[in-house]
């Protein structure tokens, strides 16, 4: 058998049905020291369940940042190396690079059918004569007329078959001083570092 629906009770009714009360809950110092010291007791619990897990966790920390500091110290090295070795590289292929430029220039300077510049033969000219007083001069041949015209005063320019392009003596009593091109060149290759 079945049981009767329960009866139909109206909306309205029910919001006129008193609310039930709610006991207040007793306030005093009892319930704020039981709530303190029950707080305390949960603390310390939780502390001590956690605490071998928080050491752990810190000295995994701690550790970590050791590790990422020595990899800092490393990458900081590495770069240092690696920019000290392109430096060193650098430095030796724009020495190749300023050496190959001067073998041009110099081999420009000492063309036979053009004979060297006013300025080349003047700066080897002051080179061979320096610290001397007056002289005689020899020079290659085809240079002789433009070495006359710079020379300095108290100097006897003088053909001199042997000598190649692009060098110059210079004698003073018992003092012969020389100065080329080809000179030039191998003091630059030898200060190469």
């Amino acid at each position: 058998m079945s049981e009767p629906p329960p009866a139909a009770v109206s909306l309205a009714a029910l919001f006129r049905q008193p609310k039930p009360r709610v006991p207040a809950r007793p306030a005093g110092p009892d319930l704020e020291a039981v709530t303190a010291a029950a707080w305390q007791e949960g603390y310390r619990t939780a502390t001590e369940a956690l605490a071998s897990r928080i050491e752990t966790l810190e000295a995994a920390l701690a550790e970590a940042g050791r590790q990422r500091a020595q990899e800092a110290d490393e990458a900081r090295a590495l770069a240092n190396s690696l920019a000290t070795a392109i430096e060193a590289c650098l430095a030796r292929e724009l020495t190749t690079l300023a050496l190959t430029i001067a073998e041009t220039v110099l081999d420009a300077q000492i063309r036979p059918q053009t004979g060297l510049a006013a300025t080349t033969l003047e700066s080897l000219i002051a080179e061979a004569i320096r610290d001397l007083g007056g002289g005689r001069l020899f020079v290659h041949p085809e240079t002789v007329e433009q070495a006359r015209s710079l020379a300095p005063s108290g100097w006897t320019v003088i053909a001199r078959d042997g000598l190649e392009q692009g060098a110059i003596e210079a004698e003073a009593g018992p003092t012969l001083q020389r100065a080329t091109l080809g000179g030039r060149l191998e003091q630059l290759r030898d200060s190469k570092p």
